[in-house]
């Protein structure tokens, strides 16, 4: 028999179906390094379909001295070495490669599990969360070591009985048992629905994430009932093309529990056929992404708010003038205002002080201004704000007001003064860019206009 016969009777049964959906990249390679079988989740990695991985040399895929010593450790029994994949365009993915070898001799071949290695660097507010994280991940890690162990097993068990199968079917229903405890043992959900998408089968973890009990899952609920997209039902045209494969995997989507709240999710999922080719339903694996999902939230406020003041930064003051900038918001009203005496304050009681005072001062801009209005820190003392259906007598009434709450905040130690200009666009023939250097402009002269009356009213005050 040759390898490539023998590699798919040491991947039937039960375990080819975790093979086949295990959200982690399986490779299995004889002892030169050939490719006999590669899972869906491989052209993560490779970025090419899993298919074409057959019969390819896995040394083709790692430069001349990293192939030398995988050829030495594909004479191991097991371990694992960190690499890098490199692909046609010779960019290089680094992975964690662990082996495990088949127990029949004469296989001769090894199962690899690679794993992607991130280089993603926290932010500093996020180090003790990151440190959590790693934890978790070592805990997980040695979860996955325990259950990669039980489907050893399990694929010792199915390599003695695949000869019996159609003599002994009480063997094979008990190796389906050992399957399902697998599942049951894996940290995120597993399910299975019929065409119709009434749920068949869940784990343990899924009725643990759900919040509903094994019964008032099973034919009571459909994946429809029970998935969202973007935080919305999904249609059944959706869900269709959910369960067609239309849609690449994995997707992103929302679980709706039991109490309403929607755990956000990755699905790596596959088709079930019965032997006509038919499809009769769907299984699936749900990875949740909370934590995922948080930091990239995290990273976005981050990267479009100012961090002392906590409003728009001027990256997204820019954005929204581009988006704004259309007819239906005419007139737009711009308004720049710089604040008057900082670096005083800064000079006479220190930058913490400073600091009080571009706060205050946000804190009155806000109470001002609608919540349609976009409101950012334009620089150290400068503050931007764009005012869609705004006139210019409705924006010179709105820097009044800020005047007015500004000197009855004002004390001693921290008077509130900004000098403002404003500037509107009328029609759509004005450059939007013209209009904010015109508002500058504006609060430049007056300003300087602020700064004599400031220093007149020092003079006179001897």
């Amino acid at each position: 028999m040759k390898d490539s016969d023998k590699h798919q009777a040491g991947l039937s049964g039960q375990f080819s179906l975790f093979f086949e959906h295990c959200p982690y990249t399986i490779i299995e390679v004889n002892s030169e390094g050939r490719m006999l079988n590669a899972n869906p989740a491989a052209a993560q990695i490779f970025r090419v379909p899993f298919r074409e991985l057959v019969d390819k040399s896995f040394l083709q895929y790692l430069s001349p001295k990293e192939a030398k010593k995988f050829i030495k450790y594909l004479q191991k029994e097991t371990g694992s070495i960190k690499t890098g994949i490199l692909l046609e365009d010779q960019s290089l993915v680094p992975v964690e490669i662990t082996a495990h070898r088949f127990n029949d001799p004469s296989l001769k071949t090894l199962l690899l599990l690679l794993k992607p290695i991130s280089d993603k660097k926290g932010i500093k507010q996020e180090k003790q969360k990151v440190n959590r994280s790693i934890s978790a991940k070592r805990e997980k890690k040695t979860e996955l070591k325990q259950q990669l162990a039980e489907l050893e097993k399990l694929n010792q068990t199915l390599q003695k009985e695949l000869k019996f199968q159609k003599e002994n079917q009480e063997e094979i229903r008990k190796n389906t048992e050992k399957f399902r405890d697998l599942t049951e043992m894996l940290p995120e959900m597993v399910f299975e629905a019929d065409s119709h998408g009434n749920i068949t089968f869940i784990n343990q973890k899924g009725v643990q994430i759900l919040g509903y009990t094994r019964k008032e899952i099973l034919n009571e609920k459909t994946i429809g009932q029970l998935i969202a997209r973007n935080g919305n039902n999904k249609s059944k045209a959706n869900m269709e093309n959910l369960f067609q494969k239309v849609l690449n995997y994995p997707q992103e989507y929302y679980l709706i529990g039991k109490d309403q709240v929607k755990i956000p999710v990755e699905i790596h999922g596959s088709l079930i056929r019965n032997n006509d080719g038919k499809l009769i339903g769907f299984r699936g694996i749900v990875l949740d992404i909370t934590e995922r999902k948080e930091y990239e939230d995290k990273i976005k406020y981050l990267s479009f708010h100012d961090k002392l003041t906590g409003l728009y930064n001027r990256a997204y003051f820019e954005e929204e003038l581009k988006r704004l900038n259309s007819k239906r918001n005419l007139p737009i009203s711009i308004i720049i205002g710089d604040v008057n005496n900082l670096k005083m304050i800064n000079d006479t009681f220190g930058h913490q002080h400073g600091d009080r005072l571009l706060i205050k001062i946000a804190s009155v801009l806000q109470s001002c201004f609608r919540k349609s209005d976009v409101i950012s820190r334009w620089g150290g003392d400068e503050f931007s704000i764009i005012l869609p259906h705004t006139s210019r007598e409705k924006g010179i009434s709105i820097i009044n007001r800020i005047n007015e709450v500004c000197q009855k905040k004002s004390t001693l130690t921290l008077p509130l003064s900004i000098s403002m200009g404003i500037a509107t666009k009328t029609d759509m023939s004005e450059n939007i860019n013209a209009t904010v250097r015109e508002a500058e402009s504006k609060m430049y002269r007056y300003k300087l206009i602020d700064k004599q009356v400031a220093e007149s009213n020092l003079v006179s005050s001897f």
